[in-house]
C-alpha cells in the first residue's frame, strides 16, 4: 500500500468542521460502551433474565478465574499466518472477564489479576502481522479496550502511569491496525471491524482527531460505514451471506454505540438507517420476499438476496433494540423476534437493557456534491491519436457518442474518446448507459472517467465503464496515480460480469481529493466499486463521458440522464417509479421503508386493503430525507398493501411494487420468569432443569433417557391459566436427541396430571428454533410438565433450549424494583414528595427513590406499586372510578384501587389497569412536559397509555 503524505490530516480537518463534528470532546471512563450507570444497572439485574444467564456463563468461563494461567505475552501476533494469535485472544479474554468479574463482585483480585495480564502485553507486544491481522483486531475491539475501560474508570488500583502505558500500547501497536489514518477503508465487514477498532480505541486515548476522523470516515466513506446501506435495509453484503452480513451489522451498531456515549448520535442518521438494516437482516433470516437491488462494496457486487435461516447473536440485536425501542421508542418487531431464537453468552448480555434515558445529539447532515442534468457544457478530446469517427451529440434526452480507441486498461497512455468539463471541488457525475455497439474487442468500453490532464498519459485516474459483449458484459474500473486504495494494487482494479446488463447506471464522486466510483440499476441505489485516495489531485480536475473500441470499430453510445455538478439544461423527467418497499408490522404499527426514486423532490406513501388495487394516500409530500413511514392508524386482523410514488416538477411515478403488511398479534408473557422452581424426571442440579424455563434457547436442558420430563411448579397459592406454550430447540446441533413427541400436562398437586396438549412427529431443523403451541385451557394449574414420550432417534440422550408458559392474565411480571416509563415520552412516573395525596406525574429520570417502585405480586394476577422513597403505594384518589381521576401515594390499605395488573399492550411495553375501575394508568393530555399528571382513563390503545416496565438498581 502506498503511503499517505503526512501533511493532508490537517485539510481533512476542514471538511470535518464543515459537517459539525465535535471539536472538543469530554471523555469519561468507563464509556466503551459501558458506563457506571451500565455497569450498575446489571449488576443490580444479575438475578434476573437475560442478566443472570449472561452472568452464569461469563462466571463458568475458564478466562474468568482467578487461576487462569495467562498465556503471553509475545512480541509479535499474527493472523493468516496465525501465529500467538489464539495465544492473544484468550489473555484479552480473560482482560475483559476478569475486569467485569471484579465489578460484579467487588472482588479486587479479579481487577488486580486483569491488571497484571493487561500491563504484561502493554510492555511486551510490539507488533502486529499477517494478512488478516486487522479483521481479529476489530473482532475483539469490544473485548480488549471494554476490560482495560472498565479497570480504568472503576478500579482504585488504576494509576495515571497504567492509563500512559495502555495508551501507549493501543496507540502505537492496535491503532494502525484499524485504518484510522487513511481516508479510504475496507469493505463492508472488513470496513465495519476497522472503524469499530477506531472508534474504541480513539475514545481510550482521548484523543479527539481521531476519533473526529473515525467518525467522518463512518460517515462518508462508501465502503462500509452508513453509505454502504439501502433506505429499506440492504446492506453491502446483504446479498453475500448471513454471516459476514451478521459481522457488519455488529460492528456497526458498536460504533454507534460508542458514538453515543460521547455525545454523538448516529442511530437517527439518515432517517434510522442501522434499524432498518438490522429489522431488514432479521427478517431475511425467516422470509425470502424481502426487496433487493444489486448492490455490493468495492470487493463485490451482489445481484440478488441472499436469504435463509442463520443462528446470529443475541449482540448486535440487543444493541439496536436498546437505541431504538427504549431511546427513540421506535418499533423493533423483527429485531425482538430474532433475539427469541438466539442465546445469551457470557458477552452480549452486557447489551441488554430494559430501559435507556441517557441522549445523544444528532450531527448535521453530510453533503455529498450535488448532480444536475445537462445538455451541453461537454467538450470532445481524444486521448491519443485516433480521431477518425469521433462525435458527440446532445438530444432530447440523450447524449450520443462514437469513436475509436485502443482502451484504458493500462498504466501508460490511455487511447479514446473524453467528453469532460472542467471541475473546482467536491464534484460528481452519473449516467445511464442505455445503448452500446460492441466492437468484438473486450478493450471496448463506454463510461465515466475522472483525471487530471487531458492527454494519454496516465498521471491521477479513475474510470468506470461497461464492456458491451453481449455475450459477457462487463462492468470494470480502473484506478491509477493513487496514493492510498485499500487493498493495494490488487484492489486497483475490477472486472465482473453485470448480470443484469444495459441498462445500467454509473456514476463516478470526488469528494475531498477521494474518488469513488459507482453501478447502480435504478440510478440512485451506488454500490461503490473503487475507491482511491490521490493526495495530489489538483484542485480543477476534468469530469466526463468517455468511450473506446480497441480495434479498427467505431463503438458508439448513448447515456440518458446524464448530470453533473453545476449542469444545466438538461431534460427533467418524471421520476420513475421506486424500485423497491417493506412493510414490517409490530404488535401496535407498520413500518414502511422505500427506495428513493432518481430525480424525485417528494414521495407519496398509499395505502389500500385490497390487493393491487384502491390505493388511498396516507403521507404526501414526503421530503427525500424521509425513507420511512409509521403507519400507526392500522387495526389487528386486517391486511394493508403499500405503494410508494415519487414525484417531481414535471410529475408522478407510476406505483413501486406493492408490499403488504399487517400488525402483529399482541404477545402474552412468558410466566416462568415471574418465579418457581424447576425438576425433572432424572433428578438433575436444579440449574439443569431450571436452564428449561429460563427464556434463554442458547442454555440447555440436558437428559440421559430417550424420553423424559421437565416441569415448572409456580408455588403454593400461584396457580397460573397458562393459554400458549413454546418449545425452543437445543443450540447443540445433534438433532436426533430434539423432543419428537410429547404430552403437555397440568396438575395442582404434582401427583393427578391432566394433558392440555398431544404433540407427534415435531421437527427443529433449525438450532433455537422457537415453536408456539396455543391451548384452549382456561384453568389455573400450579404445575406444569413437559413430557417427551420420544425423541428425534437418538438412542439416550434428549435435549432442548427452553420451554416457555404463556398467558395474559396472572403473574405476568417477576417481583422487583422497576421504572414505570411512558411509550409516548420516555419519562418516567416520579413522586415529589413522601405524604399521602403526593400526585404521580411524569418527569425525566433522575435516578432519586422518588422515580423507582417495588413491584410485589398479591395475588390473583394483581399488584402492589410501592414508591422505593416513600413507602407509599400508587393509588387512584378516592376509589373514584370516572376518567381523569389522578393518580397519587397512600398508605396501603389493601384496597382494589390500589392493586393492579400489567397486561402486555404490545412491542414490549404493559397496560397499567387499575383492579377496582379496570381503567388504565394514562399521562393527561399525551403530553410529553414534565409533571404531566397521570390519571386513569378508559383503555384506548394509545401511547400515552402504554409503559415500560424496567428493572433497576
Amino acid at each position: 500500500m502506498h503511503k499517505p503524505i503526512k501533511n493532508w490530516l490537517a485539510s481533512l480537518m476542514l471538511p470535518m468542521i464543515a459537517l459539525g463534528l465535535p471539536q472538543a470532546q469530554a471523555y469519561t471512563h468507563p464509556s466503551i460502551p459501558f458506563t457506571i450507570e451500565d455497569l450498575d444497572t446489571i449488576k443490580a439485574n444479575l438475578d434476573k433474565e437475560p442478566w443472570k444467564s449472561g452472568y452464569a456463563a461469563l462466571a463458568g468461563a475458564s478466562t474468568s478465574q482467578l487461576n487462569w494461567p495467562m498465556e503471553g505475552p509475545t512480541a509479535n501476533v499474527s493472523r493468516t499466518p496465525d501465529i500467538n494469535l489464539t495465544t492473544w485472544k484468550n489473555d484479552m479474554n480473560a482482560i475483559y472477564n476478569l475486569a467485569r468479574m471484579w465489578y460484579f463482585t467487588g472482588n479486587h483480585a479479579y481487577a488486580q489479576k486483569a491488571h497484571g495480564i493487561l500491563l504484561a502485553w502493554a510492555n511486551n507486544h510490539t507488533s502486529f502481522s499477517g494478512q488478516e491481522m486487522s479483521l481479529s483486531v476489530g473482532d475483539f475491539a469490544p473485548v480488549y479496550i471494554g476490560g482495560a475501560d472498565i479497570l480504568r474508570g472503576t478500579w482504585p488500583g488504576w494509576t495515571e502511569a497504567d492509563t500512559t502505558t495502555v495508551k501507549n500500547y493501543f496507540r502505537n501497536v492496535y491503532w494502525p491496525q484499524t485504518l484510522g489514518d487513511f481516508t479510504t477503508t475496507g469493505p463492508a465487514n472488513k470496513g465495519y471491524l476497522n472503524l469499530a477498532a477506531g472508534i474504541a480505541i480513539a475514545a481510550f486515548l482521548d484523543d479527539t482527531e481521531k476519533f473526529n476522523r473515525i467518525v467522518d470516515i463512518f460517515r462518508t466513506t462508501p465502503a462500509a460505514g452508513l453509505p454502504n446501506t439501502l433506505p429499506i435495509g440492504v446492506m453491502g453484503e446483504t446479498g453475500r451471506d448471513a454471516g459476514h452480513l451478521y459481522g457488519g451489522i455488529f460492528s456497526a451498531a458498536f460504533f454507534a454505540e460508542v458514538a453515543w456515549k460521547q455525545g454523538i448520535d448516529l442511530y437517527s442518521e439518515l432517517d434510522n438507517r442501522l434499524l432498518a438494516c438490522g429489522e431488514y437482516y432479521a427478517r431475511n433470516t425467516y422470509k425470502s420476499d424481502n426487496p433487493f437491488v444489486p448492490f455490493g462494496t468495492i470487493d463485490w457486487n451482489y445481484y440478488a438476496n441472499n436469504a435463509y435461516p442463520y443462528t446470529a447473536n443475541r449482540g448486535a440485536f440487543f444493541l439496536l433494540q436498546n437505541a431504538y425501542k427504549n431511546r427513540l421508542r421506535l418499533p423493533t418487531p423483527w429485531i425482538d423476534h430474532k433475539m427469541i431464537e438466539q442465546g445469551v453468552d457470557g458477552g452480549n448480555f452486557m447489551y441488554a437493557k430494559a430501559a435507556d434515558f441517557s441522549t445523544a445529539t444528532p450531527l448535521s447532515p453530510v453533503v455529498r456534491p450535488p448532480v444536475s442534468p445537462a445538455s451541453g457544457g461537454l467538450t470532445l478530446t481524444t486521448l491519443g491519436g485516433q480521431t477518425a469517427g469521433r462525435s458527440l451529440s446532445y438530444a432530447s434526452g440523450v447524449w450520443t457518442m462514437s469513436g475509436l480507441g485502443g482502451g484504458t486498461w493500462t498504466d501508460g497512455a490511455d487511447d479514446c474518446q473524453f467528453a469532460y468539463r472542467p471541475m473546482t471541488g467536491d464534484c460528481a457525475m452519473v449516467a445511464k448507459v442505455t445503448s452500446a455497439t460492441w466492437s468484438g474487442n473486450g478493450n471496448g468500453k463506454v463510461g465515466l472517467m475522472i483525471r487530471d490532464n487531458l492527454v494519454g498519459t496516465v498521471a491521477q485516474r479513475h474510470w468506470v465503464g461497461i464492456v458491451p459483449n453481449p455475450a459477457n458484459i462487463l462492468m470494470e474500473a480502473h484506478v491509477r496515480g493513487w496514493t492510498e486504495i485499500w487493498g493495494g494494487n490488487n484492489r486497483s482494479a475490477r472486472s465482473a460480469g453485470l448480470p443484469p446488463g444495459i441498462p445500467y447506471w454509473v456514476k463516478i464522486e470526488r469528494r475531498g481529493n477521494l474518488v469513488t466510483s459507482y453501478t447502480s440499476q435504478d440510478g440512485v441505489s451506488w454500490g461503490p466499486w473503487l475507491a482511491g485516495y490521490f493526495a495530489n489531485l489538483p484542485a480543477t480536475i476534468n469530469m466526463g463521458l468517455f468511450i473506446c473500441s480497441g480495434n479498427s470499430n467505431v463503438t458508439t453510445a448513448t447515456f440518458e440522464h446524464v448530470a453533473y455538478t453545476g449542469g444545466t439544461g438538461g431534460l427533467v423527467t418524471t421520476p420513475a417509479a421506486p424500485a423497491g418497499l417493506l412493510s414490517i408490522g409490530s404488535n401496535k404499527a407498520i413500518t414502511v421503508r422505500w427506495l428513493q426514486s432518481y430525480g424525485a423532490t417528494a414521495y407519496d406513501l398509499l395505502r389500500s386493503t385490497t390487493s393491487g388495487s384502491g390505493y388511498t394516500v396516507i403521507a404526501g409530500n414526503l421530503g427525500t430525507d424521509k425513507t420511512s413511514y409509521v403507519d400507526k392508524a392500522v387495526a389487528a386482523g386486517t391486511t394493508y398493501y403499500y405503494v410508494v410514488r415519487a414525484k417531481n416538477s414535471v410529475g408522478t411515478s407510476a406505483n413501486s411494487p406493492q408490499f403488504s403488511g399487517s400488525l402483529w398479534p399482541v404477545p402474552m408473557s412468558n410466566l416462568a420468569l415471574g418465579g418457581g422452581t424447576a425438576s425433572d424426571s432424572g433428578n438433575s442440579v436444579a440449574t439443569n432443569s431450571a436452564n428449561a424455563f429460563d427464556n434463554n434457547p442458547g442454555s440447555l436442558w440436558f437428559h440421559q433417557g430417550a424420553t423424559g420430563w421437565v416441569q415448572f411448579d409456580f408455588g403454593a397459592g400461584n396457580a397460573q391459566v397458562i393459554k400458549r406454550y413454546t418449545v425452543s430447540a437445543s443450540p447443540v446441533i445433534i438433532l436426533p436427541r430434539d423432543p419428537k413427541n410429547w404430552q403437555f400436562q397440568a396438575s395442582n398437586d404434582g401427583t393427578t396430571w391432566t394433558t392440555l396438549d398431544i404433540q407427534t412427529n415435531q421437527a427443529f431443523p433449525i438450532r433455537m428454533q422457537q415453536n408456539t403451541y396455543n391451548l384452549s385451557n382456561t384453568t389455573a394449574y400450579r404445575y406444569h410438565r413437559f413430557n417427551v414420550t420420544a425423541n428425534n432417534g437418538d438412542a439416550g440422550l434428549l435435549h432442548l433450549g427452553d420451554v416457555g408458559l404463556w398467558s395474559d392474565v396472572g403473574r405476568t411480571i417477576p417481583d422487583g424494583r422497576y421504572h414505570i416509563v411512558s411509550r409516548l415520552s420516555n419519562k418516567v412516573m416520579d413522586a415529589a414528595a413522601a405524604a399521602n395525596g403526593t400526585p404521580l406525574v411524569q418527569w425525566g429520570h433522575n435516578g432519586f427513590n422518588g422515580q423507582k417502585w417495588d413491584i410485589t405480586h398479591v395475588g390473583n394476577g394483581q399488584y402492589r406499586v410501592t414508591n422505593a422513597a416513600s413507602g407509599k403505594v400508587m393509588d387512584v384518589a378516592g376509589a373514584s372510578s370516572a376518567n381523569g381521576t389522578p393518580l397519587h401515594l397512600w398508605d396501603w390499605l389493601n384496597g382494589n384501587n390500589q392493586k393492579w395488573t400489567f397486561t402486555a399492550a404490545g412491542d414490549g411495553y404493559w397496560k397499567l389497569i387499575a383492579v377496582h375501575s379496570g381503567k388504565s394508568g394514562d399521562l393527561t393530555g399525551g403530553s410529553t412536559a414534565n409533571g404531566a399528571s397521570i390519571i386513569q382513563w378508559q383503555y384506548s390503545g394509545n401511547e400515552n397509555q402504554h409503559w415500560l416496565v424496567a428493572p433497576t438498581p
